[in-house]
């Protein structure tokens, strides 16, 4: 199947410090879908042809140098969803599932769902065959 993988930037929509939010765009069979990360990028540090952000040398403030790294970690975040949607499409062809962007949201954005709601439902509730107002009972 052919598919990609990008990082674009948005160019509509700038929050209040003038920065734009980076998405994932995962287009399959010329159709996209967008994936907001909650990441957002000065259009003076973005990398438009490497979809990254731009990393600055030889600073000498404080303040500069705490940027700097905020926009490295946020490389190395932008780097850990590429791969980690590069396995989530890697897992469907194994599989033999001819997936569909929907299929693929779900799959990168809902990585846990087991165990929350069964325990939930099995969890003893003190005081259900109770009447009465919540003063009489102060330990519920």
């Amino acid at each position: 199947m052919a598919h990609s993988i990008r990082f674009p930037r948005r160019h509509d929509k700038a929050d209040r410090n003038g920065r734009y939010a980076v998405r994932l765009c995962i287009t399959k069979n010329k159709r996209r879908k967008y994936i907001a990360l909650d990441l957002y990028a000065d259009p003076a540090y973005w990398d438009e042809a490497g979809e990254q952000f731009i990393i600055l040398r030889n600073l000498k403030g404080a303040e500069q140098k705490a940027e700097n790294k905020q926009r490295e970690a946020d490389n190395a975040l932008l780097a850990k969803y590429k791969v980690r949607a590069r396995e989530i499409v890697e897992r469907f062809e194994i599989e033999g599932i001819d997936w569909t962007l929907n299929q693929f949201e779900d799959a990168f954005l809902n990585t846990s769902k087991q165990g929350k709601v069964q325990r939930l439902f099995h969890r003893p509730y003190r005081g259900t065959a109770r009447d009465g107002t919540y003063r009489q009972f102060p330990n519920l």
